[in-house]
C-alpha cells in the first residue's frame, strides 16, 4: 500500500486545482511517517480502519516505532504499510 493509497482510503479523494483526482491529505501521511505530528483521534480512527486495524493496535506499533533506537524525527519511522494487517 502506498501512501497515497493509504490517504485515499483513510481520508478520500478530491480534485486538485488541475482538474485530477487525488488523495484528500496525502502529505499528511508523509508527516506522520516522518515524525513530524501524530494524528488526533479522528485520523488515527480513519487510518486505523483503512488498514484494517484495531485503533489501540496502531497506536501501539507507533508507540513501538518512535522507541526504536535511530527512529529519531529526522530521521523518521516508517510504519510497514506494504504489510497485511495480522
Amino acid at each position: 500500500m502506498t501512501q497515497a493509497d493509504l490517504a485515499r482510503a483513510a481520508f478520500g479523494i478530491h480534485a486538485s486545482a488541475e482538474g485530477d483526482t487525488v488523495a484528500r491529505s496525502r502529505n499528511r501521511i508523509s508527516v506522520y511517517l516522518a515524525g513530524q505530528a501524530l494524528p488526533d483521534p479522528k485520523n488515527r480512527k480513519a487510518l486505523a480502519e483503512a488498514l484494517g486495524l484495531p485503533v489501540e493496535e496502531l497506536a501501539a506499533k507507533v508507540v513501538t516505532l518512535l522507541g526504536e533506537p535511530g527512529k529519531s524525527k529526522a530521521g523518521g519511522a516508517a510504519l510497514p504499510l506494504g504489510a497485511s494487517p495480522a
